[in-house]
């Protein structure tokens, strides 16, 4: 499962040398920016099954925008001036979508994935 960030142990052997490595995975690297269009990323939306995660931040829409999806590896489904939906794939088929918005001189943001 890739829902918790993933850790990979290794060394790397050169005649008598050796050296040791960590290698750190977030969840987000899981994550492939896919197309979607408006009516499918509605329906992932109204999904019941799972709740919105919300949070707040002192920054612009574009911002957050652009910085959750270079971090997340999602793709942008609409963006306006004041709203923004973002989605992507993980590689285990699970949707996750983004909806970014300003609300009270902050900027919000939901995620929802289905699993």
């Amino acid at each position: 499962m890739f829902d918790q960030p993933q850790t990979m142990d290794g060394r790397f052997v050169y005649n008598e040398d050796e050296i040791k490595f960590t290698l750190n995975f977030p969840c987000s690297a899981f994550i492939v920016p896919s197309p979607i269009d408006s009516a499918s990323f509605l329906k992932v939306l109204r999904n019941e099954a799972t709740e919105f995660k919300t949070l707040s931040l002192k920054t612009t829409i574009q911002k957050a925008t652009n910085r959750i999806s270079v971090v997340f590896r999602v793709k942008p489904v609409e963006q306006a001036k004041d709203k923004a939906s973002l989605y992507g794939v993980t590689v285990q088929d699970h949707h996750v979508a983004f909806l970014i918005k300003e609300e009270n001189n902050q900027v919000v943001v939901m995620i929802k994935s289905n699993n």
